[in-house]
């Protein structure tokens, strides 16, 4: 289905066709989520959700859908499978499809490439791939994908579609992504092979705020805000704008009403082509790489 609040830009096509929102909110663990939050997201525009098994909020998602009473089928929901259910996918979807309420899921990603077999990790990984193409072809899901996969671990994926023994490389794959972690090899990974990349944390959790020299960048751009003149730019919209220059689907965190619709301002602005980073100044945040991880690092996983 196509998403009739898109504007222009506002959806990006994952490889099998199934349009996605560039932008989204992400979801957190039971104590980082807002009922009043989501509501407010989706009458303010949002159509994408990420939550995750491990988050432990699945449950309280279909009230705030029913309240904010925009049509269930114009909402798109990602949700992740636990670590601890590789080799169980088949009822671990079904865990999650109750409790969303749901007969059929836009997209399920495996939420971490660390499938607790040590040196038989790609063996598992490329089993549960097996198990997620079944669910796909059942129409159980629209999409899959993985997240938090760096190249080797998608290489894996693919070796395993170039023996037959899987058929469909990742439609997607989501991953930490700020000015100061901006996954050039894993992104040029993805883009080589036609796969979705998708950004989390764009703000760093909240490190980029206090950095002088995106802060510096920000004031030379502005755009008009929800029902008021024009604004200088913020450090945090300045690294959403960044984000979704780059190509990145982008599921920013927020339980502040005031900061989503800050958000989407910036995703509106984008998508009508009224604010474009210069190539320089994106080169410039690009440069403020250092490998920082703000949330857990796949690095050392085999």
């Amino acid at each position: 289905r196509n998403f009739p609040f898109c504007l222009g830009f506002m959806e990006v096509r994952l490889p099998n066709g199934v349009p996605i929102p560039i932008c989204g909110l992400g979801l957190s663990h039971n104590g980082g989520y807002s009922h009043t939050a989501v509501v407010h997201a989706l009458q303010s525009g949002v159509r994408l959700l990420d939550t995750a098994q491990r988050y432990g909020n699945e449950g309280q998602l279909p009230a705030a859908i029913k309240e904010s009473k925009i049509p269930e089928q114009d909402i798109f929901v990602t949700t992740k499978m636990w670590t601890a259910h590789y080799g169980r996918e088949r009822a671990s979807l079904k865990s999650s499809l109750n409790n969303l309420q749901r007969d059929q899921l836009d997209l399920f990603l495996l939420h971490f490439p660390d499938a607790g077999a040590g040196s038989g990790n790609n063996a598992a990984r490329v089993a549960s791939w097996r198990e997620l193409e079944k669910l796909l072809d059942e129409g159980s899901l629209r999409a899959i994908g993985v997240s938090n996969f760096l190249p080797h671990h998608m290489d894996g994926l693919a070796h395993s579609v170039d023996s037959g023994e899987c058929s469909t490389l990742p439609h997607i794959n989501q991953c930490e992504f700020h000015p100061f972690q901006t996954q050039a090899a894993t992104r040029n990974w993805c883009q080589e092979h036609g796969v979705v990349f998708e950004g989390y944390s764009p703000l760093a959790k909240g490190l980029v705020l206090r950095h002088p020299v995106i802060n510096k960048v920000a004031v030379k751009y502005s755009l008009h805000e929800s029902g008021g003149d024009a604004k200088r730019l913020t450090a945090a919209q300045l690294c959403l704008a960044w984000s979704l220059q780059h190509g990145a689907v982008t599921i920013p965190k927020s339980l502040n009403p005031d900061h989503i619709d800050s958000n989407m301002d910036v995703v509106r602005a984008y998508a009508a082509k009224k604010l474009v980073i210069d190539d320089e100044d994106m080169q410039l945040l690009d440069a403020l790489h250092d490998d920082t991880h703000v949330s857990w690092s796949p690095d050392g996983v085999p």
